[in-house]
């Protein structure tokens, strides 16, 4: 009679484990259909033909949705900003010599353009309000300012520093650029949205640096890199793991997440607690399981459910095919959509999330013509954001 039992239960139990199964492969099979079937268009905003070199053209896109100029001529290099919902409304942010070899970009939150350009014998940084054009300027008799980052927070200014032949340096400075405090060696500083937390990188071990075969500067090309994240005073807080030639780290909207591009990306998420983090979990996101590629231009979504970024093709033997995708992949169930392609003549030059939920792309078509042309595609979902159907 107990085997019976046993043998009824057990049955029953692989009618329940059965049932799950069919219902879980159902799910799965109905989520990757509400994914092909997401409807998005794309619609070009703004069109720049370019007769020539030095002709004005856009060199990057931000999150609020602003575009970069850049126009060189007679020996001078023009800097303009313009909107890419409104492109009719252009500011000049700056004019400067050829010569000093200036160079122009965006924060990652787009409300900021650093400006570096060379000032005797050193590179001088101006961290420019996109908003309000306040300029505050870094500089130094004996070192090279090389990038910057701002707090949304309280305006504090973590900055990376070079002197000859030496190793790079991170300084945290007051909102006004001033009293600069030594905070480590390393590079790729940038602040957590929330302007409680700083993220900086450098090699595992200090002696990977070695002097670059033209330049002479501190190259670190194949070494291990370590994050570590210090507090908004310049304490540290937390080391990572090691990564292998990490390209991007990205901070999530809300500061509790942060991606790291290496190759695949890493996914780690924060738990801030009485002043210190620590690491609440950490998962591999594989870009592509198909074909070799290569990621480029990540960018979170607004809401930090998601990112989207440009997987390069490549072929077997490992050279770039003639096109490119963008995706969207959800980070918290790990499904993925291809939303848009480009191929040859066009390639893409930059791409990001707008804030509004839309996604912007440039795009630079060269045929190898008089036809070349800059674009500004925007791609939405029946002209609203785009997201990921759940």
């Amino acid at each position: 009679m107990k085997k019976r039992v046993s043998i009824r239960r057990s049955r029953t139990m692989r009618s329940y484990l059965l049932q799950e199964i069919l219902v879980l492969l159902f799910s799965v099979a109905l989520a990757h259909s509400q994914l092909r079937q997401a409807s998005v268009q794309e619609k070009v905003i703004a069109s720049y033909p370019i007769p020539s070199e030095d002709s004005q053209k856009p060199i990057q896109l931000s999150r609020l949705g602003g575009v970069l100029m850049q126009e060189t001529r007679d020996g001078e290099v023009r800097f303009t900003l313009t909107n890419a919902s409104n492109t009719s409304i252009r500011s000049d942010i700056v004019v400067a010599l050829q010569n000093a070899e200036p160079r122009a970009w965006f924060s990652p939150d787009g409300s900021k353009l650093n400006y570096r350009f060379q000032e005797g014998a050193r590179l001088r940084l101006d961290v420019i309000d996109v908003r309000t054009g306040q300029r505050i300027t870094l500089k130094d008799q004996k070192m090279d300012i090389v990038s910057a980052s701002v707090s949304a927070l309280d305006g504090r200014i973590v900055f990376q520093a070079r002197e000859d032949r030496s190793l790079p340096k991170v300084y945290l400075a007051q909102a006004d650029g001033s009293g600069g405090k030594f905070v480590t060696e390393g590079m790729g500083e940038t602040w957590s949205p929330n302007g409680e937390w700083i993220a900086i990188k450098r090699p595992r071990d200090l002696r990977d640096f070695k002097p670059h075969p033209k330049t002479g500067q501190p190259w670190a090309a194949n070494a291990k890199w370590i994050y570590e994240i210090y507090s908004a005073l310049g304490k540290p807080v937390l080391k990572l793991q090691e990564f292998e030639m990490p390209t991007n780290f990205l901070w999530s909207p809300s500061s509790d997440r942060a991606l790291i591009v290496c190759g695949d990306f890493k996914l780690i998420s924060l738990r801030a607690r009485r002043g210190l983090v620590a690491i609440e979990s950490m998962s591999r996101i594989r870009a592509d399981t198909s074909a070799l590629s290569a990621i480029d231009f990540p960018s979170w979504s607004p809401d930090g459910k998601a990112i989207t970024y440009v997987r390069q093709i490549m072929d077997p033997t490992g050279h770039f095919t003639k096109k490119e995708e963008v995706w969207i992949r959800d980070v918290e169930n790990n499904t993925k959509m291809k939303i848009y392609e480009v191929s040859h003549p066009s390639v893409v030059m930059d791409l990001v999330w707008n804030q509004n939920g839309t996604i912007l792309v440039q795009k630079d078509k060269d045929d190898g013509t008089q036809t070349r042309s800059v674009s500004v595609v925007e791609l939405s979902s029946n002209g609203k954001s785009i997201r990921i159907q759940r």
